[in-house]
């Protein structure tokens, strides 16, 4: 669906998915260092490698050629991120009709409600209410969460997938 999504937002402003999102969705909030990967041939400073355990115990670089704009191939640092997880509170992109979205669970045919609200996770830890999302692709793992109550975050970014990103967030929690 997303990326799918992504099609149509190339389709109907003209402009690749990457030149969009960085158009309005990173410039605006001060990501300056996250895009939506589309040439597999650009040389990403600083970049790291995602890596694996074999089964000898060594370890492996995990090679990575996906192309899936919209679902996944997106580039980023976890201060990046950090701004990414204070517009859910600035609403600066997006503003506040977006935002509602993503806090508006979604309905099953049976009119029963599921955690997933256009593109987070709604949860709870420790009695507190989270708003999230993990990934995991090619050796990475991954983990934003926010705290709206609290007004906190918490951003993981690890390069080898034996690493739990969400109980490590859940320890900085």
């Amino acid at each position: 669906g997303y990326n799918l999504l992504a099609a149509t937002v190339q389709r109907v402003t003209g402009q690749s998915f990457r030149a969009w999102t960085d158009a309005n969705l990173f410039r605006p909030l001060g990501m300056t260092r996250t895009f939506f990967r589309d040439d597999h041939t650009v040389v990403i400073p600083d970049r790291a490698m995602g890596y694996t355990r074999a089964p000898d115990g060594r370890w492996r670089a995990v090679t990575n050629n996906l192309t899936a704009l919209g679902s996944s191939s997106m580039m980023s640092t976890v201060e990046d991120l950090a701004r990414w997880v204070l517009n859910f509170e600035t609403m600066q992109v997006g503003g506040a009709q977006a935002m509602a979205l993503t806090r508006t669970r979604g309905v099953l045919n049976d009119g029963s409600t599921i955690p997933y609200a256009f593109g987070l996770s709604h949860g709870e830890y420790r009695g507190a209410a989270i708003i999230g999302h993990t990934g995991s692709w090619a050796g990475f793992a991954t983990y934003v969460v926010h705290f709206p109550q609290q007004r906190f975050g918490v951003v993981v970014l690890a390069n080898a997938p034996q690493v739990n990103a969400t109980r490590a967030a859940q320890q900085v929690a």
